[in-house]
């Protein structure tokens, strides 16, 4: 009877155990990426990385000097069928926190950046004669522990 109670006291010990080990998470949350897929005008690709390349890089160092960004980058598809994406614009932010950030806070990185808000849609309007947003994905990398 003895023999019995301790074996089965080791039984509760061993399921216990083991049921806090599958409670406990083996990653955390990393960082998190933000893909645009693109697809460039005919003729445009050159015009469209020259305008990636002023404000759009502009404002990605600046969130890089905030700490908010911690990586950008465009990526061209290698072999694009016809209705593929030329272009993947790939951020990596530190966090999903970073991307909330106020409107009147964005207004005001806008005009320091562009003059106004009417300008930076007006930018906008531009970028859009030189390509097409495909669609986007947001991605959060899981870390192992």
């Amino acid at each position: 009877m003895k023999l019995l109670k301790l074996a089965l006291g080791a039984a509760i010990a061993l399921s216990a155990t083991a049921a806090t080990a599958q409670d406990q998470r083996v990653y955390d949350l990393g960082p998190v990426v933000a893909v645009s897929h693109v697809k460039v005008e005919p003729g445009q690709l050159n015009a469209y990385m020259s305008n990636l390349n002023s404000l759009w890089r502009k404002g990605l160092e600046d969130a890089k000097r905030r700490g908010e960004v911690l990586d950008y980058g465009v990526y061209q598809n290698m072999a694009p069928g016809s209705n593929d994406a030329d272009l993947m614009l790939v951020i990596t932010y530190k966090n999903a926190a970073v991307m909330d950030t106020s409107l009147d806070e964005l207004d005001r990185r806008t005009t320091a950046m562009q003059g106004s808000v009417g300008a930076a849609q007006q930018a906008t309007v531009a970028r859009g004669k030189l390509r097409t947003l495909m669609g986007s994905q947001l991605l959060r990398e899981l870390k192992f522990k």
